[in-house]
């Protein structure tokens, strides 16, 4: 049994922004530079969001959020002194 997705048109608006003319979609010379942007792009879109969760773990084992101070003093300065 195969999995049906919906597309919001929402989502359709915007990837059809990132593509311009959508003629270009049914030209084949472009199909592999397509395919090659888009595996390019899913890259950094995941990386997006592995360092987005990883901030968000630090920040909650630190106890405040990047660029943030700390409520507690420095222990690196008090061993420095």
């Amino acid at each position: 049994m195969s999995k049906t997705h919906k597309i919001r048109p929402e989502t359709l608006d915007e990837l059809l922004e990132l593509i311009g003319d959508p003629a270009d979609i049914l030209n084949e010379k472009n199909v592999f530079l397509d395919l090659k942007k888009a595996l390019i792009k899913k890259a950094l879109i995941k990386k997006a969001l592995i360092e987005k969760a990883l901030e968000g773990e630090l920040g909650h084992h630190l106890g405040y959020a990047k660029h943030g101070k700390s409520s507690q003093e420095n222990n690196v300065s008090v061993l420095l002194v």
